[in-house]
Parts: structure tokens; sequence; C-alpha cells
């Protein structure tokens, strides 16, 4: 049997405002926390490969095995003095495309390695669509909820839109509990330049009569010809009707379309520039930062991402790497700026199609975490927006340890073996949990309490999944989860 919040979905009755605007169920939390915090998870798809990037392996440590593993001329990797991270540098052509890279992680490496904790792990699944999916569920570790789910539960009840999700693929999907609450389910915007102009139903048309007429038009069609409809007659008890009436209200500014129009996020959030629309706060500042918003989606995606958590609208934002993305240098040639299959490229060319996809990731990271920190998000505690995030750079699965002998660049297939980045002042930094065998390539697990290396056990993913909840300070009783308290101050 459906429930009614899956019945609603399926029905395709909820519209934008629906999540923000809908009576609000009870969750199973002990308690909630009215001071929000923010998850941010930044989806990586194809299999960012840490030993790539953090925990990178020299060929001088790897003996007789260097040769035929995934280890770098040791000029190639950087130890960042004060922490326990690497970085790798890679100067070269990705694979056939038309690409040259120039890829550095120290800079990113030195500026925040006080907030970062590397995590090793192992996955269950090398399939796309399964591994993105679990590793936001932990392997349905709790319910089936998502991680974005548990956290617009604690956090989001009085926000208008709790969990938004711009991602792709498993990144983007819903958990598989029913009884969840339906405000903290995700609502899904698939474009993020436009999805701010559909929040309000007369702003930006040309010509719109006044609101005042408008609100007449409404209380007609609610009064009389919804009322009179075949469909509306047919089906008297539908309680997807009930709560789709409950949506369109808009002569109460706590509830319906009224709350959503009361909160103006048309203009707030605004950022493409239509003639004659406001602009969104802040909006020449931030467009300088994500400069490329409107070429490329990631960058579009992550300055909606800054607004929507500097308007204090969601607490859990989920945006992902998609497919191929060409630009246009100012001489009109064309330029790739995203491989195809985002870090899944590296079946072609694992080498320089992970450099190029970390170093991606990481400039757009920084962009976030330096917008988040230049806003106070409370004035009695100085506290800015950064200090109440969590950046979670989530993938599908690692990739192949081994390479064809003394190649320098060569293909990759999928592996369960990997490691995670996490950023955010709430967890305990310049860490890195678990280890790696230089002779294998393969990372492994640690203690759960004390953080200390246990070459034979790999941490698993309902374990990942309690410890970034903790970070978050999401209560989990009655949940059944492992008690993860190693990741956090």
């Amino acid at each position: 049997m459906l429930s009614r919040r899956h019945l609603i979905l399926k029905s395709g009755l909820m519209g934008a405002g629906a999540y923000c605007l809908w009576n609000r169920g009870s969750g199973s939390l002990a308690s909630l926390e009215q001071k929000p915090r923010f998850l941010i998870v930044f989806g990586a798809n194809g299999g960012a490969s840490i030993i790539d990037s953090f925990m990178a392996v020299r060929e001088s440590e790897a003996g007789d095995q260097a040769a035929t593993l995934n280890t770098f001329p040791d000029q190639l990797v950087e130890n960042i003095e004060g922490t326990p991270f690497r970085a790798v540098k890679f100067k070269g052509k990705v694979g056939s495309l038309p690409i040259q890279v120039d890829a550095d992680q120290s800079g990113f490496v030195k500026k925040h390695f006080q907030d970062m904790l590397v995590v090793a792990q192992e996955r269950t699944s090398v399939t796309h669509q399964v591994g993105q999916k679990r590793s936001l569920t932990g392997n349905d570790a709790w319910k089936g909820r998502t991680l974005q789910e548990c956290v617009a539960l604690q956090y989001g009840k009085s926000l208008c839109f709790p969990n938004i999700n711009m991602a792709t693929g498993g990144y983007s999907e819903d958990g598989i509990d029913q009884d969840l609450a339906a405000y903290a389910s995700l609502t899904k915007v698939s474009s993020p330049l436009f999805w701010p102009l559909g929040l309000h139903g007369s702003k930006g048309i040309p010509g719109a009569p006044s609101q005042d007429m408008i609100n007449l038009a409404r209380n007609l069609r609610n009064s009389q010809f919804d009322p009179s409809s075949a469909f509306i007659q047919s089906f008297p008890k539908s309680e997807a009707i009930k709560t789709w009436k409950k949506i369109r209200e808009h002569r109460d500014p706590n509830a319906g379309v009224g709350k959503l129009e009361a909160q103006n996020l048309f203009s707030r959030l605004g950022f493409k520039k239509p003639s004659g629309l406001g602009l969104g706060q802040d909006f020449s500042r931030l467009t300088e930062i994500f400069s490329n918003y409107q070429n490329d989606p990631i960058e579009g995606q992550a300055l909606l991402a800054v607004k929507v958590i500097l308007g204090k609208v969601c607490s859990s934002v989920t945006i992902s790497h998609g497919g191929a993305i060409i630009d246009y240098k100012p001489d009109g040639s064309p330029i790739i700026i995203n491989p195809p299959l985002s870090f899944d490229y590296s079946h072609n060319a694992h080498r320089a199609t992970q450099a190029m996809m970390w170093q991606r990731t990481l400039k757009v990271i920084d962009k976030i975490i330096a917008v988040l920190k230049s806003y106070e998000f409370d004035q009695q505690t100085g506290e800015s927006f950064w200090d109440r995030s969590l950046i979670y750079l989530a993938t599908d699965f690692g990739r192949e340890k081994k390479r064809p002998k003394n190649a320098s660049e060569f293909a990759s297939s999928h592996h369960l073996n990997n490691g995670v980045l996490l950023l955010s002042p709430m967890l305990k930094g310049n860490r890195i949990l678990g280890g790696i065998d230089p002779n294998t390539c393969l990372t492994y697990g640690f203690n759960l309490n004390s953080g200390s290396p246990e070459p034979h056990r790999n941490l698993e993913e309902k374990e990942l999944f309690a410890g970034l909840l903790d970070i978050m300070r999401v209560d989990t009783s009655g949940s059944g989860l492992p008690h993860v308290p190693v990741f956090r101050t």
C-alpha cells in the first residue's frame, strides 16, 4: 500500500512549493534542534579515487610492485607540511580529448587542511546508480533514509525547502522510508538558473494583472470552478486532492502558496537576470565568485547552493557533476571543461581524468567555503555559515589499483576500495582515518572510537553514514546505527 506521501508524489500533484507548504508531519526524532546546521553533498560521479589525491603513493614506497600499481613518480606527490595529506601534481592531455591539464592539489590542502578529514572506506557495489544511492543511505542503514532526509528532519521543519537536490543519478534519489515526514523529502531542482523564477505565481510575467486581481481569480477558482468540476466530484475523499488544496492556499501568509510568495524567494534566490526583474541579494559579488555559472552547470548549482543556505531556506543541498560540458574561449574556439562521464572517463584516461576532475571539484569547493566563511550566521555567537556546515564529497566507488607495467597513462575499471573527503569546522580535521598499504594501494580502516588504524578491517557504509550524522548532531535515537564518535570534535 502507498502512504499518503507516496500517493501524492506518484499522482504528480506536488508542485514547486509542496514540500515547504504541506501540513507538517511528525518525524521520528526525539527532539528537533531549531538552530540549523547545513549539509552540502557533492556527488563526484564516476569514482573520485582517494589514491589519486590525498592518499597518493609514491613509486619508491611500493617496492617491487610499484610498476604495476597506481603509484606516482616521486616528484609528482607532495607531502603537505604539518598535515597527513598528500597532493598530486599533474600535467598532460586527457586521452584523445582536446584538453591539457595542469593540476596541483597542494594549494587547496594548504588552505583547508584544518577542516579536512579523509576517511578510508570499502564499498559494496561498483554499479554507478547503486553506489551513488548507498553513499547517501549507508546501504539502507536507517529505514532507507538518505543523509539529506535525516538532516532535513532534524533541522528543516521550519524551513521552506529543507532538502534541495540538484544532482543526477543515484545522488538525486529519495530514500525508501514511506513514513518519512513529507517536509524532509527532496525538492528536485533540474535548472538552478531558472528554478527561483517559479517561486511566485505572477512576478516576472510582462503585463501581469495586479495581485488583488490574481487573488480574486484564485478565490473564484477555489470556491466555484474546482468544486463543480467532474474530477473533484469524482474523488471527494481523495487525500491527494485535499493536500493539493492546502498547497494552493493563497490567503494565509503562513500556509500554502501564500507562505511561499510571502518569503519573496523569487527575488532573494534569483540570479538569472531577465529584463525588468529584481536581482537576488548580493548578486554581483556571488556571480563574480562563481563567474562561469551560466556556462558551467556545477558552478550554477554551487551558486544556488550557497544562496539557499545563506537565505536559510534549506538545511541540506545536493549538487553533482554531469556529462561532457563544452565552453568557448574568447576567440570562439570550443574547449571541454568537463570530460564525458566526469570521473568515469578514467575508463579511457585514468590519471589525467582524475587530475582534471579533482582540480575542478576542489576549485568549486574552495569557492563554496569562501562564501560561507564570509557571511555571519549568528551575530551573538559570531558564527559564520561555514562554522555550521559540512561538505561531504560522496562518490560511487573507487577505481582499480593496478596499471599496465610502467604505464604513465592507462584505463581503470571500478573498484570497491576507496576513501572519501569531508570538510567542516564541526569535525576534528587535519586527519586521515585509516591508512593505505603501499604494496597493494588498498586502503584500510580504523577504530571507531579511538581512530587508531586497523589494517584488518574496513569502514562499512553504515558506519560512515552514522559518523556523518554524528558530525551534524542528528539525533539517531532508536535507529540501531553504530556509535561512531571519532569524526567530530
